[in-house]
């Protein structure tokens, strides 16, 4: 299950912005997935539900996947 993975790393990635940016919290997360990378998109969205509960910048945000040719 690498959604779990890409779920981790991609809450990394928006901590570092939102210290860079010195935001108060994220609402959107827009990601797109292509269609060899072999990603499922409920998984990769359940992986960063649960993952998101625990940082308060983050819990409100709500992840947008595009699936791409």
């Amino acid at each position: 299950m690498h959604e779990l993975s890409l779920a981790t790393t991609l809450i990394a990635i928006l901590e570092d912005l939102i210290k860079e940016h010195k935001a108060k919290n994220v609402k959107d997360v827009f990601v797109r997935v292509g269609s060899f990378s072999c990603v499922n998109s409920d998984s990769l969205r359940f992986a960063f539900d649960a993952l998101k509960k625990e940082r308060d910048t983050i819990k409100a945000a709500k992840l947008h996947i595009r699936e791409i040719p």
